[in-house]
């Protein structure tokens, strides 16, 4: 049996996330406390998955405790990296590969029969 000493000291040893229990559910209001976002910033985030998931229970939506504290974790981890910054680079990157098979199919379109073998 633990006695209260030894588990005082494990639970200073654990994280919020550790702690936080997996069955607890929480509403927008928590939600928006403990992510520290206005709740039009967290509908957007959610209709782009940026943040975590609502669990329905009946007519309620609810959040995971847990996920919402891994979620602030996980921001804080990734400081100074926009969600933002991370949609551009990949709409550019797509841009970009985008052209380059646009112009490999006018290269190929325009290229005599005998040299079409090597755009391949």
């Amino acid at each position: 049996m633990l006695s209260w000493e030894s588990a005082s000291e494990s639970d200073a040893e654990m994280t919020d996330t550790q702690r936080a229990p997996a069955d607890k559910l929480v509403g927008r209001g928590r939600a928006v406390e403990i992510s520290g976002l206005s709740r039009s910033t967290i509908a957007r985030y959610e209709r782009l998955g940026l943040f975590p998931e609502r669990v329905k229970i009946g007519r309620r939506a609810l959040w995971s405790l847990r996920d919402l504290f891994e979620w602030v974790a996980e921001q804080l981890a990734n400081r100074g990296e926009s969600p933002w910054g991370r949609r551009r680079v990949e709409r550019e990157q797509q841009r970009i590969e985008h052209e380059l098979a646009v112009e490999r199919l006018e290269a190929l379109r325009t290229a005599p029969r005998a040299r079409r073998h090597m755009l391949v």
